[in-house]
């Protein structure tokens, strides 16, 4: 299973144009686990994951994990999970 934390702070315009890109790949990938991280809130994990700017994406399958920074489009995320983590569904 394909788990990503989405890094994100609400004054972050990208971030929240993301929230429908998110949205939609929870419909078309419902075991796909999803994680909202504020940074502001939740300093410490940010701070654990290196995160610099947001959004930021972190992916993981329990093997190896994979970033994205940027806002990206359902269908540029999809693509890089495909491709980095094969055929999970």
């Amino acid at each position: 299973m394909i788990s990503i934390k989405k890094f994100s702070a609400k004054w972050c315009s990208p971030c929240r144009m993301m929230q429908a890109e998110i949205r939609l790949l929870r419909k078309l990938h419902p075991t796909w686990k999803f994680e909202e991280i504020d940074i502001d809130k939740e300093e410490a994990t940010t701070e654990q994951n290196n995160i610099h700017s947001v959004p930021t994406l972190i992916f993981t399958d329990g093997k190896k994990t994979k970033r994205l920074t940027g806002f990206r489009t359902a269908n540029d995320i999809e693509a890089f999970v495909y491709k980095h983590f094969g055929g999970v569904k």
